[in-house]
């Protein structure tokens, strides 16, 4: 059975500018139109749009051009990935019917629990305000460790060092177990710092660097820009924020 909007869609296709907007005409449509124009390379020349977003594919677009560094860099990554992606997986065997120091079928809803017992592999979890994630992420520590995984295997990564704290203080509360402290906890910039020196010979850069914020690297910069005397220059040279800015960006 095709109900009057399908008829209406397939009525408009046949329009003479498939990306435009008409009676019975959807967004979807207009995407499929603009991709279709794009193809064609000339705002002129409407290639046939296609019915279905599944019937595209990376072959239909020209490839970007890369320089032969970016292309080394990309097979670097995908090499990197590729070891990564097949080294063998712990497999820890998970029952809930063992005798836990916690009662997590009690203390958790459902899709709490699958989240906090879903612990071979990577794992998503994606929830809203007020759902329970900092819990989730407490009894997932505390249920790993149940479950015999070394807290000095462990990585807990959060926004602010307090929160990281308060989190292994709950879990160690729960256990009833010192060793919640052994679980590597901070902020992702902390994790960072403590990498970058602990493999600093790997980036040739020296382990003892200093880090400035954003503010203290702006004022860097000016002082760098008055010892340059560019004020006297003819053209007008970057202030010391914008200036900041191209750097950030060339760095990313």
């Amino acid at each position: 059975m095709v109900s009057n909007l399908e008829k209406e869609f397939d009525a408009d296709r046949g329009s003479e500018y498939p990306d435009q907007q008409g009676p019975g005409k959807s967004f979807l449509d207009s995407i499929e139109g603009l991709a279709a124009r794009l193809k064609a390379g000339s705002s002129g020349a409407i290639a046939p749009a296609k019915s279905d977003l599944a019937d595209f594919s990376s072959d239909d677009f020209p490839e970007i051009e890369t320089t032969d560094k970016t292309a080394r860099k990309i097979t670097e990554l995908q090499s990197i990935i590729a070891s990564i992606e097949s080294r063998p997986q712990i497999q820890h065997e998970i029952t809930l019917d063992r005798n836990y120091r916690i009662n997590y079928k009690g203390e958790l809803n459902r899709a709490q629990l699958e989240a906090v017992t879903s612990i071979n592999g990577p794992v998503l979890v994606i929830a809203g305000a007020g759902s329970g994630k900092t819990r989730v992420i407490v009894y997932r520590v505390a249920f790993m460790m149940e479950n015999g995984i070394n807290p000095e295997d462990m990585l807990l990564l959060t926004f602010t060092r307090k929160a990281a704290g308060e989190m292994l203080g709950r879990v160690q509360q729960l256990l009833k177990d010192n060793s919640a402290q052994k679980v590597f906890g901070g902020t992702f910039h902390a994790f960072a710092n403590f990498v970058l020196r602990k493999y600093s010979n790997l980036i040739n850069i020296p382990p003892d660097f200093t880090i400035i914020d954003e503010e203290d690297s702006a004022d860097t910069i000016d002082l760098i820009r008055s010892e340059l005397k560019t004020e006297k220059t003819e053209k007008a040279f970057p202030r010391k924020n914008r200036i900041q800015e191209i750097i950030s960006s060339a760095r990313n």
